[in-house]
């Protein structure tokens, strides 16, 4: 994106990111989304140089206002979103036939104590 920087504009590099970086950083995040602080550190640390090169900030500027200035979600509430998500599909039985068997079935409401 750095050579990109100076021939495109804002939406254009904030399209790129979101369309071609992003969902590598994303993929299949409800299956490693409780990977170590260190390693979603690190993924986080990618988002947030995509977001100083769109918004055009310095590198002392804050997380905060590299979020608020280009409108992004940190990775890790994204993953968090995709993981309540799939226990919503898992719950409502929405869900593809494929991913269902991974999941146990559901219990009664009645307990034995």
């Amino acid at each position: 994106m750095k050579k990109f920087k100076f021939k495109l504009n804002r939406k254009a590099l904030s399209i790129t990111y979101t369309s071609f970086i992003r969902p590598h950083l994303e993929y299949a995040s409800d299956v490693w989304g409780g990977c170590s602080l260190t390693n979603a550190e690190k993924l986080e640390q990618v988002q947030l140089l995509a977001a100083r090169i769109v918004s055009g900030l310095p590198i002392f500027a804050s997380k905060t206002s590299l979020y608020y200035e280009t409108g992004w979600i940190p990775l890790f509430s994204r993953r968090k979103i995709a993981r309540l998500e799939t226990m919503y599909k898992v719950d409502k039985n929405i869900i593809p036939f494929y991913r269902r068997d991974i999941f146990p079935d559901k219990r009664g409401n009645a307990s034995s104590y």
